[in-house]
């Protein structure tokens, strides 16, 4: 009985000195999601994607003509609009959105266009919440090419034992240059509670959705391209947009994704 007594006390002793330390540590918010304005990042743990397999995917140019300038990524909604995150828009001033290509420096195939941009009216810099933003392009894209289209946006929000797809040109090491080719990844879902358990004491919003595993990840560079879902028959639907996380593809870190299910009409 003594020995009970003395282990419920340690027990109860180490629970309030546990939350003590919680409540009195500085939390200054989630860590800078991306780098040098959304430039820099990587996808983990993947390979090449070939050529016009995500015909929906952009690169957000910060100069104009030149592919050594990508920054962030992007979804074509269509003709006129592109889909990316809250924080390229906040950190990058202009640019242009170049699309068609696999190759970050065919200029020859790439359609290309400025852009007004449009943040979402509640994006939180704090903790990087409502972190999508739309691009009203300048100059209409030509949807009539196979590597030009849309992607239709996801509405389903009840996720079990499913993996989705990244892409991205962001460098394959950590302080790497950035691969001419874009690549691919797919990376499990990670369930809201579990994300959040493993990101406390952090924020997994109701606008949030996680995915990735160690060794298998987006990372800063791939900031506001797509996280697409295949159904059965293939067909491709948006699911997140790239926005933080802490690291990459590290242990219970899993990627943290805008939902676009909270978002979408």
């Amino acid at each position: 009985k003594l020995k009970e007594d003395i282990m419920m006390k340690i027990s109860a002793y180490l629970l309030l000195l546990g939350l003590a330390l919680v409540s009195s540590a500085k939390l200054e918010g989630p860590p800078v999601p991306i780098l040098k304005d959304g430039i820099g990042g990587r996808i983990v743990g993947g390979q090449d994607a070939d050529e016009g397999e995500y015909p929906w995917q952009v690169s957000w140019r910060t100069c104009s003509g030149d592919g050594a300038y990508h920054s962030c990524g992007g979804s074509i909604l269509s003709a006129d609009w592109v889909l990316s995150a809250g924080h390229c828009c906040a950190g990058i001033n202009a640019g242009e959105i170049a699309a068609g290509i696999n190759d970050r420096y065919d200029n020859e195939n790439a359609q290309t266009s400025t852009f007004t941009k449009f943040l979402h009216p509640d994006y939180s810099a704090s903790n990087t919440n409502n972190d999508v933003c739309l691009l009203k392009l300048d100059m209409p894209l030509n949807l009539t090419s196979d590597k030009v289209s849309p992607i239709k946006l996801n509405r389903f929000d009840e996720w079990e034992d499913v993996k989705f797809t990244v892409t991205g040109w962001g460098t394959t090491s950590q302080g790497g240059s950035l691969p001419d080719s874009l690549k691919e990844v797919e990376v499990p879902f990670v369930k809201h509670f579990t994300c959040s358990l493993e990101y406390f004491p952090y924020s997994i919003t109701d606008g949030m959705i996680c995915a990735g595993e160690r060794g298998k990840d987006s990372c800063q560079g791939d900031s506001g391209g797509p996280m697409v879902h295949f159904d059965q028959n293939g067909e491709p639907s948006l699911v997140g947009v790239v926005s933080w996380g802490i690291g990459c593809a590290q242990w219970l870190k899993p990627g943290v994704y805008a939902k676009v299910a909270h978002y979408a009409d």
